[in-house]
């Protein structure tokens, strides 16, 4: 009963504004002429303007964040990966190797670095191919954390409509007004 509702609805809205869409010129038999959207009771009747109508509008539903990021090029953003995937195995490889000869050492912060700037593939890569920082669990669990971070932010980005980053956003807008608030009761 619920959908004949919603089509009889449906169909009595698409009348009316099917109605409602035409301009009509009525000629009389008198040779009156009148304009209406009504349709003509007796004599010629020529459509004028038959303009369509909008039963539903189209509402752009995005937030004004989404409406001022900037359009995300996927072959660049890959292209970003794959060069600092490269970069950070090159720079494993070279930590690999001084940590043989007992050289001096990249600093890890370094390394979280390049893995959190898009080269944790390539890190990942190198630490199962040379045995490298896979046994240092306070290394492990700030590299695991990057890449949950760049998935959830990707899952983000293509699945949810940017609804974690407007969410972000909006709580450090939340958290700066407060901070302004206390800096000026001070």
């Amino acid at each position: 009963m619920k959908y004949f509702l919603s089509i009889f609805f449906l169909c009595a809205a698409i009348a009316v504004a099917d109605e409602a869409a035409d301009i009509v010129k009525c000629t009389q038999p008198d040779g009156t002429v009148v304009y209406t959207n009504k349709g003509c009771d007796s004599g010629k009747a020529e459509v004028v303007v038959s303009k369509p109508i909008t039963i539903v509008e189209h509402v752009d539903t995005r937030s004004s964040l989404e409406k001022t990021l900037p359009v995300i090029s996927l072959p660049l953003v890959f292209a970003i990966y794959l060069f600092m995937s490269g970069l950070c195995f090159l720079v494993y490889w070279i930590d690999k190797r001084q940590a043989n000869n007992e050289g001096w050492r990249i600093p890890e912060l370094y390394l979280h670095w390049l893995e959190f700037l898009g080269g944790w593939p390539g890190a990942l890569v190198a630490q199962l191919l040379f045995r490298h920082k896979l046994r240092k669990a306070g290394y492990q669990m700030i590299f695991w954390s990057i890449v949950v971070f760049h998935e959830v932010v990707w899952a983000d980005c293509f699945l949810l409509n940017h609804v974690l980053l407007n969410f972000v956003l909006l709580l450090a807008t939340q958290v700066a007004q407060l901070i302004n608030q206390l800096v000026r009761f001070w």
